[in-house]
C-alpha cells in the first residue's frame, strides 16, 4: 500500500483546526481504492475530492496531490471529475482547492490553487514549474507536528 503523506498531514491539520475554531467541521471522503480494499466487489462512485470542510456556513472541497518532481508539476494527475467537482463548488458559492505538494529529498513544500487557475494552466501546458505555481497560488506553511497551516484557505474572499 502506498502512503499518501499529504493526505495524512492534511487530515491532522484539519482535525487541529476543528478543535481550535468554532463553526468548523471537516470530513475525509472515502475514495474508491479505500472501499475496494474492504471488498473487491464493491463498485464505488468517483470521489469528488479528498476532504470536505464547512466553515462559517461555507463549503470547502480539498483535493490533495503530491509529486516528487524537483522542477515542475505534471497536470496528468488531475482527473477531469476532480476539476469538475471543485469548479462546481466554486460556482455554487463554496471554495475548491487543489493542494499540490512537492517532496524532493527533505525539501517539502505545498501550494493551494483554485480550480480556475488549474484549468487555465492545463489548457496551455502539460506541466508547470513549481516556481510559477507558488506565484499563482497560496503558499502553505509547514507547521510543527507534520502539519500544514491551512488557515489561508478559510479566509473569506
Amino acid at each position: 500500500m502506498v502512503v499518501n503523506y499529504l493526505e495524512l498531514e492534511t487530515s491532522k491539520s484539519l482535525k487541529r483546526m476543528e478543535k481550535m475554531k468554532d463553526n468548523f467541521l471537516q470530513f475525509r471522503v472515502p475514495d474508491t481504492h479505500s472501499l475496494q480494499r474492504l471488498n473487491r466487489n464493491i463498485i464505488a462512485l468517483k470521489s469528488p475530492c479528498d476532504y470536505i470542510a464547512l466553515y462559517k456556513g461555507k463549503m470547502h472541497m480539498i483535493e490533495c496531490k503530491s509529486s516528487r518532481n524537483k522542477t515542475s508539476y505534471s497536470w496528468r494527475y488531475i482527473r477531469p471529475h476532480q476539476l469538475t467537482y471543485l469548479q462546481a463548488t466554486e460556482d455554487a458559492g463554496g471554495r475548491g482547492w487543489f493542494l499540490l505538494n512537492r517532496r524532493h529529498n527533505r525539501h517539502i513544500t505545498c501550494v493551494a490553487l483554485t480550480p480556475q487557475t488549474v484549468q487555465k494552466l492545463m489548457d496551455v501546458e502539460k506541466s508547470t514549474k513549481w516556481v510559477e505555481l507558488f506565484k499563482l497560488g497560496i503558499p502553505i506553511d509547514r507547521i510543527q507536528g507534520g502539519m500544514w497551516d491551512l488557515n489561508p484557505l478559510f479566509r473569506t474572499r
